[in-house]
């Protein structure tokens, strides 16, 4: 349990009615807060340095502890600087990573409308490669057509050799076609030769 302080030896006794309060600090020799009226001192604890301090409820002109009020405000404003010279290199620090994320940003913005980009350039290739594909895809067509016709043609003129091929057959020197006879002679003109005068002689 809290304890109540007494005067200090040589202390004037509070006479002020001041109310009884906690000490700011826990003693360093104790585990729980101390209770304090008027002109009293608290325990030393480690705030204070291990020196005692005056209650909160003393007199301002209180001096009878080994530091005064004035002293320990002082402390607390020096701990309270300390604080908010911390704060302040925290906000720093901060706002050099605010400024390191935003320039983050900014790479990251650059480099989505450069995929941007390749994406709309990919997107026009693949559109043209679509164009030739089709284009391609006529051309293949129009062959195909065309060697339908060559083969249609080819059929057509086998058809016409077969059907040539037939009416002739070769003996030696002699073109049999079915039943006549073409002889090539030597007395035609100057040499042998197949002419209109020399048929009716080759004919048998």
């Amino acid at each position: 349990e809290a304890t109540l302080l007494q005067v200090p030896r040589g202390c004037p006794a509070n006479t002020s009615g001041a109310s009884t309060v906690t000490c700011p600090f826990v003693g360093a020799e104790d585990v729980q807060p101390t209770y304090c009226a008027g002109d009293q001192c608290c325990p030393p604890a480690n705030e204070t340095y291990g020196a005692t301090y005056p209650c909160p409820s003393a007199a301002t002109d209180f001096a009878w502890c080994q530091v005064t009020t004035t002293w320990w405000l002082y402390g607390e404003a020096l701990r309270l600087q300390a604080q908010a010279d911390a704060l302040s290199a925290n906000e720093t620090e901060l706002n050099t990573q605010v400024e390191a994320l935003r320039a983050s940003k900014t790479e990251l913005k650059d480099e989505v409308d450069a995929l941007s980009a390749s994406v709309t350039q990919l997107k026009g290739e693949r559109d043209l490669l679509s164009v030739h594909e089709a284009q391609l895809k006529a051309d293949v067509d129009a062959l195909s057509g065309n060697l339908m016709q060559l083969q249609a043609d080819f059929e057509a003129l086998n058809a016409t050799a077969q059907e040539f091929c037939g009416l002739f057959v070769k003996e030696g020197d002699t073109l049999v076609l079915k039943d006549t006879k073409l002889k090539v002679e030597a007395d035609c003109s100057s040499g042998p030769a197949i002419s209109a005068e020399c048929i009716p002689a080759s004919v048998r």
